[in-house]
Protein backbone atom coordinates (compact mmCIF):
# COMPACT_ATOMS: atom_id res chain seq x y z
CA UNK A 1 0.00 0.00 0.00
CA UNK A 2 1.08 3.55 -0.34
CA UNK A 3 0.60 6.35 1.48
CA UNK A 4 0.86 9.91 0.20
CA UNK A 5 -0.06 12.75 2.95
CA UNK A 6 -1.34 15.94 2.16
CA UNK A 7 -1.17 18.59 3.64
CA UNK A 8 -3.51 21.55 2.85
CA UNK A 9 -5.88 24.02 4.80
CA UNK A 10 -8.79 24.00 1.80
CA UNK A 11 -11.01 21.36 2.25
CA UNK A 12 -12.34 21.88 -1.32
CA UNK A 13 -8.51 21.37 -2.70
CA UNK A 14 -8.28 18.59 -0.13
CA UNK A 15 -11.28 16.72 -1.33
CA UNK A 16 -10.13 17.28 -5.29
CA UNK A 17 -6.79 15.44 -4.16
CA UNK A 18 -8.67 12.89 -2.41
CA UNK A 19 -11.25 12.11 -5.36
CA UNK A 20 -8.37 12.20 -8.05
CA UNK A 21 -6.00 9.85 -6.13
CA UNK A 22 -8.81 7.28 -5.74
CA UNK A 23 -9.94 7.47 -8.64
CA UNK A 24 -6.10 6.76 -10.11
CA UNK A 25 -5.93 4.17 -7.66
CA UNK A 26 -8.47 3.34 -4.77
CA UNK A 27 -5.65 1.54 -2.25
CA UNK A 28 -3.37 5.04 -2.01
CA UNK A 29 -4.16 5.90 1.65
CA UNK A 30 -4.68 9.07 1.66
CA UNK A 31 -3.47 11.37 5.16
CA UNK A 32 -4.81 14.75 5.27
CA UNK A 33 -3.50 17.54 7.75
CA UNK A 34 -5.34 20.84 7.84
CA UNK A 35 -2.05 23.34 8.74
CA UNK A 36 1.40 23.48 9.20
CA UNK A 37 0.91 23.16 13.18
CA UNK A 38 -0.12 19.37 12.78
CA UNK A 39 2.14 18.60 9.87
CA UNK A 40 5.02 19.47 11.79
CA UNK A 41 3.39 17.44 14.88
CA UNK A 42 2.69 14.34 12.28
CA UNK A 43 6.22 14.34 11.08
CA UNK A 44 7.94 14.98 14.54
CA UNK A 45 6.39 11.51 15.89
CA UNK A 46 9.12 9.13 16.57
CA UNK A 47 6.29 6.70 15.33
CA UNK A 48 5.17 8.38 12.41
CA UNK A 49 4.17 6.13 9.80
CA UNK A 50 5.96 5.63 6.59
CA UNK A 51 4.65 7.83 3.30
CA UNK A 52 5.91 7.52 -0.20
CA UNK A 53 5.16 11.17 -1.19
CA UNK A 54 3.94 14.34 0.87
CA UNK A 55 1.70 17.15 -1.33
CA UNK A 56 2.09 20.34 0.25
CA UNK A 57 -0.13 23.37 0.42
CA UNK A 58 2.44 26.42 1.33
CA UNK A 59 -0.07 28.95 2.04
CA UNK A 60 -1.28 27.29 5.37
CA UNK A 61 -2.29 28.80 8.92
CA UNK A 62 -0.14 28.26 12.13
CA UNK A 63 2.67 27.10 10.34
CA UNK A 64 3.87 27.55 6.43
CA UNK A 65 4.28 25.64 3.83
CA UNK A 66 8.33 26.48 3.22
CA UNK A 67 8.62 26.10 7.03
CA UNK A 68 7.29 22.59 6.65
CA UNK A 69 9.12 21.61 3.99
CA UNK A 70 11.96 23.17 5.53
CA UNK A 71 11.74 20.73 8.27
CA UNK A 72 11.32 17.86 5.78
CA UNK A 73 14.78 18.06 4.41
CA UNK A 74 16.44 18.42 7.24
CA UNK A 75 15.60 15.32 8.64
CA UNK A 76 18.05 12.76 8.27
CA UNK A 77 14.83 10.14 7.57
CA UNK A 78 12.51 12.08 6.16
CA UNK A 79 14.82 13.88 3.11
CA UNK A 80 14.44 11.47 0.70
CA UNK A 81 10.25 11.72 1.13
CA UNK A 82 9.56 13.44 -2.36
CA UNK A 83 7.97 16.74 -1.61
CA UNK A 84 5.62 18.63 -4.23
CA UNK A 85 4.78 22.48 -3.10
CA UNK A 86 1.25 23.05 -4.55
CA UNK A 87 0.07 26.83 -4.32
CA UNK A 88 -1.97 29.46 -5.97
CA UNK A 89 1.34 31.11 -6.47
CA UNK A 90 2.98 31.10 -9.61
CA UNK A 91 5.87 33.77 -8.20
CA UNK A 92 9.04 33.16 -9.24
CA UNK A 93 10.82 33.85 -5.74
CA UNK A 94 8.01 31.56 -4.58
CA UNK A 95 9.13 28.31 -7.05
CA UNK A 96 12.76 29.17 -6.38
CA UNK A 97 12.60 29.30 -2.66
CA UNK A 98 10.97 26.37 -2.71
CA UNK A 99 13.83 24.59 -4.79
CA UNK A 100 15.98 25.79 -2.89
CA UNK A 101 14.87 24.28 0.27
CA UNK A 102 14.55 20.69 -1.55
CA UNK A 103 11.12 20.50 -3.25
CA UNK A 104 11.17 17.68 -5.63
CA UNK A 105 8.59 20.02 -8.04
CA UNK A 106 6.21 22.85 -7.49
CA UNK A 107 2.39 22.87 -8.69
CA UNK A 108 0.29 25.89 -9.38
CA UNK A 109 -3.38 24.75 -8.50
Amino acid sequence: MRRIVVVEDNPADAKVLRVAMHRTDPSIELILLEDGEKALEFFGDAKRPYCALVLLDLNLPIVSGFEVLKHLKSDSVLKTVPVVALSGSSNPDDIERCYQLGANSYLCK
